[in-house]
């Protein structure tokens, strides 16, 4: 390199140049830049390496970023889950609660009027009514 400074060497500018057209590609969030462009100025190469460093820096911390909002989001379509779980449970819960109240009204009906026939058959000396009635009484409490 000439005795001249760094900065006014025409070879260290064009480097410089080259160096920032790599760098402009970060302005549109492409972190994915390496600078890789050869030289033997110290100066030059001090500066490629923390261009470097720093990139690699910034790549880690957007990998960090996006890490953290996906699992942001996973943790709330989880919540979203959960959520919907509970209410088809509690929906669930009401719907058995009414079909049951709903089975068992009639079906008091139709036990309470078969022990009324299975006494009147026994009063009329009916066997197989009794027995009838006898049986369907015996299963409704088992």
């Amino acid at each position: 390199m000439s005795a001249a400074q760094p900065q006014q060497d025409p070879r260290f500018r064009e480097l410089v140049d080259r160096l920032a057209n790599e760098l402009c590609r970060t302005v549109d969030g492409d972190f994915d830049v390496f600078i890789d462009i050869a030289s033997e100025d110290a100066v030059f190469q001090k500066l490629r390496m923390l261009v470097n460093s720093t990139l690699h820096t910034a790549r880690e911390g957007i990998s960090s970023i996006r890490a953290q909002a996906e699992r942001a989001e996973y943790e709330r379509q989880l919540i979203a889950q959960r959520d919907q779980a509970q209410e088809v449970a509690r929906v669930k819960a009401a719907f058995l609660a009414n079909m049951s109240h709903e089975l068992r009204t009639p079906m008091n009906a139709i036990i309470g009027y078969s022990e009324m026939l299975g006494e009147e058959a026994q009063e009329l000396g009916e066997d197989s009514l009794d027995r009838k009635s006898t049986r369907l009484n015996s299963s409704h409490r088992t």
